[in-house]
């Protein structure tokens, strides 16, 4: 076999080509895999809604946000100062329709979320990463904590709430500061179907 120049720029884009082709098959499988989850947490939410808790949807898309309880990870106990990491779940709901009668949607977002509790200050913070992916902690703002169930900023609050009780099975401050919370609390439980 003799090599010519025509011959190895031939070879090269033949597999330059094959490569492509597996790096498109890796990424569609990775796609597919996102899917299943989704619909893996479908399954969940409505074989086990006691671990969803409703906290607020956005507004004329009918999504509802969800915070996950098992889904709480302690990820650092050292008092006075907590970080505890929780998922959140919107799910298209066609408004605020009862679990027992909503069609099976795919869930089309989870997000988790970190917050750092000051026990002595009594102040809670979250995650945020800027473009550089260094950490900044943004205060949580108390005053915004019942801002409706339309507002982003309020359900952040109430997840940051709700994480530290199940966490602790105790209430972040003396009493709990957003509606949600204290309704789930005091209640015991809090599914969206147990609040309405």
């Amino acid at each position: 076999m003799v090599w010519s120049r025509t011959g190895g720029v031939l070879m090269m884009k033949k597999v330059f080509l094959t490569l492509i082709v597996l790096i498109m098959i890796l990424i569609n499988s990775v796609v597919s895999a996102e899917e299943i989850d989704s619909d893996i947490l479908v399954n969940d939410m409505y074989n086990n809604p006691k671990n969803y808790v409703y906290i607020g949807h956005i507004s004329n898309a009918g999504d509802s946000i969800f915070v996950i309880k098992s889904s709480v990870d302690v990820q650092e106990y050292k008092p006075p100062k907590y970080i505890i990491k929780v998922r959140c779940a919107q799910f298209w709901a066609r408004g605020l329709v009862p679990l027992k009668f909503r069609p099976k949607d795919t869930a089309n977002l989870s997000v988790g979320f970190r917050f750092m509790y000051d026990y002595n200050l009594k102040k809670i913070y979250v995650e945020e990463r800027d473009k550089n992916n260094k950490i900044n902690w943004r205060q949580l703002d108390e005053k915004k904590a019942n801002g409706g169930l339309l507002s982003m900023k309020s359900m952040e609050f109430t997840a940051a709430e709700l994480a530290f009780y199940w966490a602790y099975n105790m209430s972040f401050f003396d009493e709990p500061v957003s509606d949600i919370a204290k309704q789930y609390i005091k209640k015991g439980n809090g599914t969206f179907e147990s609040l309405r």
